[in-house]
């Protein structure tokens, strides 16, 4: 037997050396566990918010927000015209990107499902793969006993009171964990695919291509991998795909930009944190605002807490780090700059690389009061989400 046979590649045995054996269906069975048991508690707040609020009931609820939108474009897809009324462009599907809307409609088509049960099936499936997924790639790197605490993290952090409405952030995180999984393993073509239908998801996923052209040009300069070109060349083609149809079927070059921009109200501020200091600062109890800054200092030091983690000598594991931070870097720095939304508990979430860093460094007594204040504060914004207007998600 040869040498090059009897031994493992790098980028093939496990990151993390000290890993024990572990069931084959522990990957499955704890992030599916601690999936349920947080989204049934998330579930009875719902239920006891929507007594507290009249005229709302369980499924107007968790279809809220941009969740009646999806819904909309699942049903009645994107308009043939830029709407508009009394001369300015207004608000409709073509905001939101095809990727989870179409989704909902292929489980619709199965007879006796409904638009919304249909939703509900493709959130709980995502979900399910984001934190397989999760358990996955954190046991990968720093064994079992870590990849739960990062299952636990991502479950209950504040941001997770998504997982209860109808929103993008499971399907993108799916496809984002599979493209950086499969970039680690150099599955150039799986990590553009994966990243391509990630862009078709919502704007943030243009972050994948960032994290794709990274390890194209490592894998280029270190190891003259020509090949990972593909996964750079695939992935914006999501995005691209979507403006591509928008322009064919509207005429309109800018469909999209328009109607974020007027229609919503959307644009690129870079001083957009310093405005909203300015204003909470001035105009008390603007829960919105305050949720706002909390994620952005929540952010700082996650942030801080991945760099302070950066393995100290070059190989695979520095190569993804390096891809995973970027990631991080970039879903928050589009959330920061944005005028309308800014860096909310949500966008955090979606710096998912952070969370698992924390899952992995915290331990004992810390792990546990950082698992009952993310819950708490889960609880909180779902409880204000379901009950008021004050806080959008």
């Amino acid at each position: 037997m040869s040498t090059e046979a009897a031994a493992p590649t790098t980028r093939n045995r496990p990151l993390h050396a000290r890993a024990t054996r572990r069931s084959s269906k522990a990957w499955l069975i704890w992030p599916v566990a601690t999936l349920a048991v947080t989204r049934l508690a998330a579930l009875a707040v719902i239920v006891l918010a929507t007594h507290r609020r009249s005229g709302v009931d369980l499924k107007a609820a968790m279809s809220t927000w941009d969740g009646s939108w999806y819904l909309r474009a699942a049903q009645h897809g994107w308009p043939s015209h830029v709407p508009m009324v009394a001369g300015h462009v207004t608000q409709s599907t073509i905001a939101f990107f095809p990727g989870l809307p179409l989704a909902i409609r292929a489980v619709a088509w199965i007879p006796g499902i409904s638009f919304f049960a249909a939703a509900m099936i493709v959130e709980v499936a995502f979900q399910i793969s984001t934190v397989v997924l999760v358990w996955v790639l954190a046991a990968d790197l720093w064994g079992d006993e870590a990849a739960r605490r990062a299952v636990v993290v991502l479950c209950v952090f504040p941001g997770a009171f998504i997982f209860s409405l109808i929103y993008s952030e499971p399907l993108l995180f799916t496809c984002a964990l599979g493209c950086l999984l499969a970039l680690r393993k150099h599955r150039w073509l799986v990590a553009g695919i994966a990243a391509g239908l990630g862009t078709a998801v919502t704007p943030t996923g243009v972050a994948l291509v960032a994290c794709c052209a990274l390890a194209s040009a490592v894998a280029i300069g270190r190891r003259r991998e020509w090949r990972s070109v593909i996964a750079p060349v695939l992935a914006p083609a999501g995005i691209v795909g979507y403006l591509l149809y928008l322009t064919a079927s509207t005429g309109d070059l800018h469909a999209w930009t328009a109607t974020e921009r007027q229609g919503w109200g959307e644009q690129i501020v870079p001083s957009t944190f310093l405005q909203t200091l300015r204003i909470a600062v001035h105009h008390h109890g603007q829960i919105d605002l305050l949720v706002t800054i909390a994620g952005t200092g929540v952010a700082v030091v996650l942030v801080g807490l991945m760099l302070l983690s950066r393995p100290s000598h070059f190989d695979d594991l520095t190569e993804w780090w390096a891809q995973m931070l970027l990631w991080s870097l970039v879903v928050l720095g589009l959330a920061f700059v944005s005028n309308i939304l800014g860096l909310r508990p949500r966008f955090v979430l979606t710096a998912f690389p952070l969370l698992m860093v924390l899952g992995w460094r915290l331990k004992g007594v810390a792990f546990a009061l950082l698992s009952a204040g993310s819950f708490a504060g889960l609880v909180w914004l779902l409880w204000t989400t379901v009950t008021s207007l004050r806080l959008v998600p």
